[in-house]
């Protein structure tokens, strides 16, 4: 347990996450430590769109979770839903009043879908967050193509 501090609506600060071997949970029993960045801002909600991207496109950026390589694909976003390829089966919904995120797309080494869940940065119209793909988990980001 511990606090973040927040000013002006923003959080920004370093943080260690851990979790002690042996810990209850079906994944990482041997435990670990990571020094990550927590960011974030309150969110707005009652915007039409929760996110805007130039043109309507973006990309979003699988990496780590047990995938041999980083997967980049193209996006469209249509007010708070994101979609890919008919070949990637992107699909994700974005709640405008949490700024949450959940969705999915097809792991391209095994045909099966991954579960994507996350938040957005309404600041710099950004999301990220996270997939669990057996028992290793990997990142997600989704962002406007200039």
């Amino acid at each position: 347990m511990g606090w973040l501090q927040v000013t002006n609506d923003t959080i920004s600060r370093t943080v260690v996450w851990t979790k002690a071997a042996g810990a209850k949970g079906k994944n990482y029993g041997a435990g670990f430590t990571n020094m990550v960045e927590a960011s974030g801002q309150a969110i707005k909600p009652g915007a039409a769109k929760a996110i805007r991207w130039g043109d309507n496109s973006g990309e979003v950026l699988l990496t780590g979770g047990g995938l041999s390589t980083a997967v980049t694909t193209a996006a469209s976003i249509n007010f708070n839903k994101i979609s890919g390829s008919a070949s990637d089966k992107l699909k994700v919904a974005i709640v405008p009043g949490t700024g949450l995120f959940k969705g999915s797309i097809l792991n391209p080494e095994t045909g099966k879908a991954l579960k994507l869940q996350g938040a957005i940065n309404q600041t710099d119209n950004t999301a990220f967050g996270y997939f669990l793909n057996g028992n290793l988990s990997g990142a997600i980001s989704m962002e406007d193509v200039p």
